[in-house]
């Protein structure tokens, strides 16, 4: 909870800036856009993806992943295609991102980075989008869209198989995974009018259904033990509000105003989410630390 990662527009460009123990940092000032950071666990690893036209035959312009460390800026995955979202462990060694190789009619698959080495995920007709990385890099969920159908979530598990963990008609948007990757939460188009939130024991298969009706329940995001979690709540056509969910009871955080986005620290002790009031030119970052 005291390391936190965020884009900023400014300048006419987006930069990720990193907040810690009260002092914000650039993690990056290019004539480029930069977005869709994530950050280790000690917070001295930043991952996010480029938009640039580098030297050399990345000239037409495309998305790459970069590694800030403790101040030092390096491209991670720089080659012609496209590498975006990447997502990376807690413990800093294994960095994924979704790969759209423009040679392919549908190139979407996930890479990793594991100690410095490059390898696929996926690879094949399906398309595969969005991973997250588990603390350690031995499990990693991804999106997989297939022909028309709407997308399940999946995993490749620490044995390296690859595991399809929904099997519904429906949309899963927004994952969230704990440390160990033992539990997993999204949200869902279930068919009707509403969004509701699903809490997943991977293991074990068991699903927690949050669902109101006419209540949109989305953007779910888990502690590092997965008991704690924060989501979104909006009533339809009316401001959202951010939701904390522990021990079997749920609670507002936030009453005025249109909030969204939270994001829970490991400990569960420290959330942030962001605000916009009406009439309000921009967003603004909220942190809130409990007892």
């Amino acid at each position: 909870g005291s390391t936190i990662v965020y884009t900023k527009w400014v300048n006419n460009q987006w930069d990720v800036m990193r907040y810690r123990d009260g002092k914000t940092i650039a993690v990056s000032d290019d004539p480029h856009n930069d977005v869709g950071p994530s950050v280790s666990g000690d917070g001295d690893t930043v991952v996010f993806s480029r938009y640039s036209k580098l030297d050399g035959t990345d000239t037409s312009g495309n998305f790459d992943v970069y590694e800030w460390h403790n101040g030092v800026t390096k491209p991670l995955a720089d080659t012609p295609a496209d590498e975006m979202q990447p997502s990376i462990s807690t413990d800093g060694k294994t960095v994924a991102w979704t790969y759209d190789d423009p040679s392919k009619t549908i190139g979407y698959d996930i890479q990793e980075n594991h100690d410095g080495k490059t390898s696929n995920v996926t690879t094949g007709w399906p398309v595969d989008t969005h991973p997250l990385v588990n603390q350690d890099g031995s499990r990693i969920f991804f999106r997989r869209k297939i022909a028309y159908d709407d997308g399940d979530l999946w995993m490749r598990d620490e044995h390296g198989q690859l595991k399809q963990l929904t099997h519904t008609p429906y949309k899963e948007f927004n994952p969230a995974i704990d440390a160990p990757g033992k539990t997993l939460a999204w949200s869902e188009d279930n068919g009707g009018p509403d969004q509701q939130m699903v809490v997943l024991d991977v293991d074990h298969g068991t699903r927690t259904v949050t669902s109101e009706t006419g209540v949109d329940e989305t953007d779910p995001s888990l502690s590092a033990d997965g008991k704690t979690v924060a989501y979104t709540r909006q009533v339809h056509h009316e401001p959202a509000q951010v939701m904390l969910e522990e021990n079997g009871k749920t609670v507002p955080l936030t009453l005025d105003g249109w909030n969204g986005w939270p994001k829970v620290s490991a400990d569960g002790r420290v959330i942030t989410w962001l605000n916009v009031e009406p009439g309000q030119n921009g967003a603004s970052l909220y942190r809130f630390e409990r007892p």
